[in-house]
């Protein structure tokens, strides 16, 4: 006797979308085919095919989107219904990825700021972003930055959300040492302090950075530069800053 095969998120998918194609999909198939979707997708861990059956196959309400992915618990599905979800079912997506952050704190997984920042911009867009949203949010877009050593967001939140004390992202940055964002910091956001940021990257002994900011940075202070290449022991680069006749 054969063993009973059992069906994959892609089949059931496949199976919804060939009887929309063909007319045959009514409410109550539809209904039946998303439920067997979403068990079999919580089984294989495995939510692409919920996505796209969410956005292929129209009929659905509201409430049970937003019901699905909150069950599912599937940060990406929450985020993109947030942006086009209202009202009530707005705070209970908010609510869903608030709380989501301290599960994934208290199981140690990473989280993902490039998503945090996505919806935090979302939000200031449609002027939704609030001084409490802003504390709550930002605290998950810090502390999942830091763990993933990712300061690109950090950086675009501080020009982005002016609401946002500067200092405060400073901080951050400068605990996630990429000298890249450091650079950015110095040279694309006027009101960062310039000197603290600077010693930062002399600690981290970027000699690379500390050589574009005497190049480009307006008014650099030159002597604090060259002192900062030397300490770096970059030989390419205090070679190009002594050769460089505009920075000597």
């Amino acid at each position: 006797m054969k063993s009973k095969k059992e069906l994959s998120p892609n089949a059931i998918y496949d199976y919804a979308v060939y009887l929309q194609e063909k007319g045959e999909l009514t409410n109550k198939k539809r209904d039946i085919l998303f439920d067997m979707l979403i068990e079999c997708s919580i089984k294989n861990k495995d939510t692409t095919y919920i996505y796209k059956f969410l956005k292929k196959i129209p009929g659905f309400s509201f409430d049970k989107l937003v019901d699905t992915a909150i069950v599912l618990g599937n940060e990406k599905i929450i985020c993109d219904l947030i942006t086009i979800a209202k009202g009530n079912q707005k705070e209970k997506l908010i609510n869903a990825l608030i709380k989501l952050s301290i599960v994934n704190e208290k199981e140690n997984k990473e989280m993902n700021p490039e998503m945090i920042y996505k919806y935090m911009i979302s939000l200031k867009n449609q002027g939704e972003l609030k001084e409490n949203k802003i504390d709550i949010l930002l605290n998950i877009l810090i502390e999942s930055s830091i763990k993933n050593k990712d300061g690109n967001y950090i950086y675009s939140m501080a020009k982005e959300v002016k609401e946002i004390p500067i200092d405060k992202l400073e901080d951050v940055a400068i605990a996630i040492g990429d000298p890249k964002v450091l650079y950015d910091f110095i040279m694309f956001i006027k009101e960062s302090n310039k000197e603290k940021l600077i010693d930062a990257l002399i600690k981290i002994k970027s000699g690379m950075c500390l050589y574009y900011l005497a190049l480009f940075m307006d008014n650099p202070p030159m002597k604090k530069l060259e002192e900062g290449i030397i300490e770096s022991g970059d030989p390419l680069y205090m070679y190009y800053f002594a050769l460089d006749n505009d920075i000597t």
